[in-house]
């Protein structure tokens, strides 16, 4: 997933099939990026040198998470 390296303390609540997902605002990017990085994933099959990248086991998330 991309992520900036910032304070994944900050999350965001998305619903997806009716279950609560807890994303870091760390990793979100916005619309046009995110048309950029799908794009070049399409045309090159890896991800794209944009953003940087990390693994969700990688990310410093906190013992309280998903908590707000």
């Amino acid at each position: 997933m991309p992520y900036g390296g910032d304070w994944v303390e900050s999350l965001v609540r998305d619903a997806r099939r009716g279950d609560p997902v807890w994303i870091p605002r760390a990793c979100l990017v916005g619309v046009d990026q995110a048309v950029e990085i799908v794009s070049y994933f399409l045309l090159r099959r890896e991800p794209s040198p944009a953003v940087s990248w990390c693994y969700w086991h990688e990310l410093p998330l906190s013992d309280s998470y998903p908590e707000e």
